[in-house]
């Protein structure tokens, strides 16, 4: 909104939904009924397997990577199958295993060290038992959510989520020892979506910035 007033973001309207604290399905569901060729953009945990682990595969496919509303529950594939839900728009779905998981997982040999050493803040076996280990029983998947929001004939024209984990990493660095946010990414890209680019246009500003950290590093 800072940016809009500016002049320097040029949508017509931005519209903030569903308390901080305790969202809800149902305030999602409503603003996404009413955006029309718009863009979506969500911040959610994504769900992961239960603490008994998945009681099947197809379970784990109707399941995993629907958005989590804490106590309010959860948003799944089925419930938004054949409903408006941002109608000739962009989705930009900010979770875990939000898109899908993949066959083997970048984060399971990092998770596994770092829990090693106790430097894993939470309980990495509830994190390990959603990744894929790589296995030939497994194969990776598109999440039930995104596949009914597209398949919708009143839903998004495009889907833009992650693979696998997400981290606040993605919009915090650490600096000096302190915490920066570092939202530019996400803001351009949203720019160029507004400004009518392509998808795959749009995207190019995340294969930016991963080839300057890959440099630094």
């Amino acid at each position: 909104k800072e940016m809009q007033g500016r002049g320097r973001f040029q949508a017509g309207s931005i519209r903030e939904i569903g308390d901080v604290d305790e969202p809800a399905p149902g305030e999602l569901l409503d603003a996404a009924a009413d955006l029309e060729a718009g863009v979506l953009f969500t911040m959610s945990h994504g769900a992961g397997a239960p603490r008994r682990g998945w009681s099947s595969v197809e379970a784990q496919r109707a399941g995993q990577g629907a958005m989590s509303f804490g106590r309010e529950g959860h948003l799944a594939g089925s419930e938004i199958a054949g409903k408006p839900f941002a109608a000739g728009g962009v989705w930009f779905m900010f979770a875990c295993f939000g898109a899908g998981t993949p066959d083997r997982s970048k984060f399971h040999h990092w998770l596994e060290q770092l829990s090693s050493v106790g430097q894993f803040r939470g309980r990495t076996e509830a994190v390990l038992k959603s990744l894929p280990k790589g296995v030939s029983q497994e194969r990776p998947f598109i999440a039930a959510l995104p596949q009914a929001a597209l398949a919708s004939p009143r839903g998004p024209l495009a889907f833009i989520g992650h693979l696998d984990l997400a981290w606040t990493y993605s919009f915090l660095e650490i600096a000096d020892g302190k915490q920066q946010s570092r939202t530019d990414k996400f803001y351009n890209i949203l720019k160029s979506l507004h400004r009518g680019d392509r998808v795959g246009v749009s995207l190019h500003e995340l294969v930016r910035f991963y080839t300057d950290k890959n440099q630094e590093l």
